[in-house]
């Protein structure tokens, strides 16, 4: 009906521009020849190859226009991650997607895209660079890690999704990775760090948890989602981690612990998360802990203000047993909690959850 109307042909170039910004879309610009003249160019998604990808950041480097690009790249290595690390000359990019999944990137590669640090105008980065979790092949380790934690100086940055999974991170990638709190304008921080199905793989440990658990510092982080799965992090990791209790800004947080060793200890502290005078969305991935009904309890016991809206809770392969079971399912009449998810699923229990 809008268009019918001829409705479209009244709205001023600034108003179009801020309906294609808000979509993020090159839609628009296919609807007339005005739309075509304003929009053209402004938000782009292109498929980046070996054979492509020079002339394409070659043509990048002119576009004044654009504001958000989206690059799917496929089979690129090192050199072709230099050549995509020339976007950091496009003057007024906004937000930048580069998947890399189906590539190998390794250090050199890493430290040349750290270089979109430099991009002035740039608020939002998803960066993927999972490698392969089971086939043995190149990977990022902790020197390209500690490249990307420069990302922190990028002047305009508010919303970083970095993922990792499949590399090769130890506790000095990971105490790297905390110096992202020193970024003054990040809002929302997403890092997915699980290390490969390889034998000798590396692990953040405690230590490394510890590290992470420091961005609690950063002074505008509302949202923060960590992955650290596969890492051999005991309840000292987890009793770490449970100090983001304090973060003073952060109002959704994602923690993935699975397969680790916390017990029913390092449930106990992550307990607390629920409890936090700011948080409202709490999401807790703690699946083969080895957690037992005690620690089950504390996760459904609450102690502070009814802040928490929403809880989710992935709990199987933990042996919590029927009393644990009980004190989950009482979750779901708790009057402060408007959305809660629980898995429970291979956890030995006989108990109707109806």
């Amino acid at each position: 009906i809008f268009f019918r109307r001829h409705m479209a042909l009244r709205l001023s170039h600034d108003e179009w521009r801020c309906i294609s910004d808000f979509l993020q879309s090159a839609v628009l610009s296919h609807v007339c020849h005005r739309t075509w003249t304003v929009l053209h160019r402004r938000h782009l998604c292109w498929h980046a190859t070996p054979t492509n990808v020079l002339q394409m950041a070659a043509a990048l480097r002119n576009e004044a226009a654009l504001r958000t690009l989206h690059i799917v790249c496929d089979g690129l290595r090192d050199a072709d991650a230099q050549a995509l690390a020339t976007i950091k000359d496009v003057p007024r990019l906004e937000a930048l997607t580069l998947n890399l999944q189906r590539s190998q990137v390794t250090d050199k590669g890493a430290q040349a895209l750290a270089s979109l640090k430099d991009v002035p105008s740039l608020t939002v980065l998803d960066l993927n660079l999972q490698s392969s979790i089971i086939m043995q092949c190149e990977r990022i380790r902790d020197t390209g890690v500690q490249a990307l934690a420069t990302l922190k100086e990028a002047p305009s940055l508010k919303v970083l999704n970095l993922n990792l999974c499949g590399n090769e991170v130890s506790c000095v990638g990971a105490q790297a990775l905390a110096t992202l709190k020193e970024s003054p304008s990040l809002t929302s921080l997403t890092l997915d760090l699980q290390p490969p199905r390889i034998v000798h793989s590396k692990q953040i440990r405690d230590q490394g948890a510890a590290a992470l658990a420091t961005l609690k510092e950063a002074p505008s982080l509302t949202s923060l989602h960590l992955n650290l799965c596969r890492h051999d992090l005991t309840c000292v990791g987890a009793q770490a981690l449970a100090a983001l209790y304090s973060a003073p800004s952060l109002t959704d947080l994602t923690l993935g612990l699975g397969n680790n060793l916390i017990r029913d200890a390092g449930a106990q502290a992550l307990a607390s998360l629920k409890d936090s005078a700011a948080l409202s969305a709490l999401r807790l991935d703690l699946h083969s802990n080895c957690i037992g009904c005690q620690g089950a309890q504390a996760l459904a016991a609450s102690k502070g203000p009814p802040v928490l809206r929403s809880f989710t809770l992935h709990m199987r392969w933990n042996p919590i047993g029927h009393g644990g079971a009980q004190a989950l399912a009482a979750l779901r009449a708790s009057s402060p909690l408007t959305a809660v998810a629980l898995d429970v699923d291979w956890c030995a229990i006989d108990f109707d959850w109806r």
